[in-house]
């Protein structure tokens, strides 16, 4: 039903009786309830099969013929819905539980209900952003109105998500984590969620999508989507470079990354023969999770950061957010200012979705043999984390933290997730403004990229993100378009410096990648001091 066009006929077999059934003596095999085989004839006719093929043996056709015809011909004081409806669902749950079928027509909807388990409570069924329809406790079947219903606010957009693929099983470790400001953790299960409820904070739960929509995806999805921890789904990590550029290919597939990138014929047609059934797969199984899961949380898919733009967008449409992971220090050689870059690559393959960047938690030399050690200092973490937001970052994550070595350096990134949380709410979309800036040279200085810009505001306080994305200093920065902050003190968090724009501009000097935060409120330098000065004492 799912995968035929709604104007090609489809004629399903139906059968009752049990096939070659046990001796009638054993109890093995219980016959199919009555009511129970006509309640399925209705779920396929509210889900878009047309009519039935009716097998049986001779001396079983009175019997079939009768439970097929009763329900077929209670259909017809329907007949409107039958030949015009549009079914509104084909998922089936992976455990036993609410199945509820139905065909749309205009502003009503034909519903089919059926309870496999407990009672549960009226049950509301999503059919776009605005409309759905609220299937009451103990119905069974019967015409209801679609309901409009405004789009609330979900929690990525009220919050500037913090978070870490770390869950500690200490809850001391997991204290820590709430209150260096982080508010989003990667969850398993409820348990998982129970925990990070209890400090304030939310989870997320990744899903196996690329397998399609198996009864084990829908078992772990309906298991905790009711969950109010839970503020986000996550699909396969990476997912475009497993079959594109993978390192390990060279092994699974007989080709190597080059291969990709020079697109020879062994690599693209590997490519294509994975994604022609990988990409339907995870867009069904995240389309039936939109129209079944209550809440209506979003879904987040993380790639590698120079997964094919082609192949990504073949899932782009089914989902809301997505980005990308790299971790830029390393001792083979250390590219900072490629965050920004990255941010404004994703942010055209999701075709303006939020992107969410992962940033390194961690030294390469904890997961691979050949690296040697060399944990970000807290400088490059804040130049970092700050130059993905300047760029339109919507959200912050870290990987790797599980392998971290060096206490120190924890404590580094635990004050810079502190430093950012007490400014999450100047974060939001709706209240950043890029504003322009001017390099003023003075006579040995190189090009670059400059200096970008962020205003936030929030009611009657604002806070300017000032980014140098060069590795030199520059002695001269104007800023510009600052008239609504004309006459008014902007004092440097964590800093000595203190500006007052006048005529709509201000000047400063910055050094090699710096960040300087001001703000119209000093008391905003909340962030943990301890850690700030981190540098890997192996560097």
């Amino acid at each position: 039903g799912a995968h035929t066009d709604q104007n090609i006929p489809s004629v399903p077999f139906v059968h009752w009786h049990t096939t070659a059934p046990p001796d009638p003596s054993s109890n093995e095999l219980p016959q199919f309830r009555e009511q129970a085989y006509q309640d399925l004839l209705w779920h396929m006719l509210l889900r878009g099969h047309d009519t039935f093929f009716l097998w049986c043996l001779e001396k079983e056709l009175a019997k079939e013929v009768s439970l097929v015809q009763e329900v077929y011909a209670a259909s017809m004081n329907y007949l409107e819905f039958m030949r015009h409806g549009t079914p509104i669902e084909q998922g089936v749950p992976g455990a036993p539980g609410t199945v509820i079928s139905g065909l749309r027509l205009g502003s009503k909807v034909l519903v089919k209900r059926s309870d496999f388990a407990d009672q549960s409570p009226s049950r509301t069924l999503s059919l776009s952003e605005t409309e759905s329809v609220v299937v009451p406790v103990h119905f069974d079947l019967g015409i209801l109105p679609v309901t409009m219903t405004p789009k609330e606010s979900l929690w990525h957009e009220t919050n500037f998500p913090i978070g870490f693929y770390e869950h500690p099983k200490n809850d001391e470790d997991l204290r820590d984590m709430a209150a260096a400001g982080l508010n989003l953790v990667r969850c398993s299960n409820r348990t998982d969620l129970d925990r990070v409820e209890a400090l304030g904070m939310k989870g997320w739960i990744s899903l196996a999508v690329q397998d399609g929509l198996t009864e084990a995806l829908q078992r772990q999805a309906s298991a905790v989507w009711d969950h109010p921890a839970l503020a986000v789904w996550e699909g396969p990590d990476e997912i475009v470079w497993t079959f594109t550029a993978y390192s390990f290919l060279k092994d699974r597939a007989g080709f190597t990354r080059e291969d990709w990138n020079n697109q020879k014929p062994v690599a693209v047609n590997y490519a294509e023969s994975v994604g022609k059934d990988l990409l339907p797969r995870m867009r069904q199984s995240i389309e039936w999770l939109n129209r079944n899961e209550p809440q209506g949380h979003p879904f987040w898919i993380n790639e590698a950061a120079d997964s094919d733009a082609e192949y990504a967008r073949g899932y782009v449409d089914a989902i809301d957010i997505i980005g990308c992971d790299y971790y830029a220090v390393r001792t083979t050689g250390t590219d900072l200012q490629s965050i920004g870059r990255l941010v404004e690559r994703w942010d055209a393959i999701g075709k303006g979705r939020p992107v969410w960047m992962v940033l390194q938690g961690f030294s390469w030399h904890t997961i691979r043999q050949d690296r040697d050690r060399l944990y970000p200092s807290f400088l490059q973490s804040r130049f970092m984390a700050y130059d993905a937001i300047v760029h339109g970052a919507r959200g912050l994550l870290y990987w790797g933290t599980q392998t971290i070595d060096d206490p120190a350096f924890r404590q580094s990134l635990y004050a810079l997730t502190s430093e950012i949380s007490t400014i999450a709410s100047f974060l939001k979309e709706d209240a950043t403004t890029p504003i322009p800036t001017r390099i003023i040279p003075d006579l040995f200085e190189p090009p670059g990229q400059g200096v970008k810009a962020l205003l936030c505001h929030q009611e009657t306080e604002s806070i300017l993100i000032l980014v140098n994305q060069d590795p030199h200093r520059h002695l001269g920065v104007e800023v510009m378009e600052l008239k609504s902050l004309d006459g008014m003190r902007l004092h440097l968090l964590y800093g000595h410096e203190m500006k007052i724009p006048k005529s709509g501009s201000i000047i400063t000097r910055m050094q090699a990648n710096e960040v300087k935060v001001f703000a119209t409120n000093p008391a905003l330098a909340k962030g943990f001091q301890k850690g700030r000065d981190y540098v890997d004492k192996q560097e």
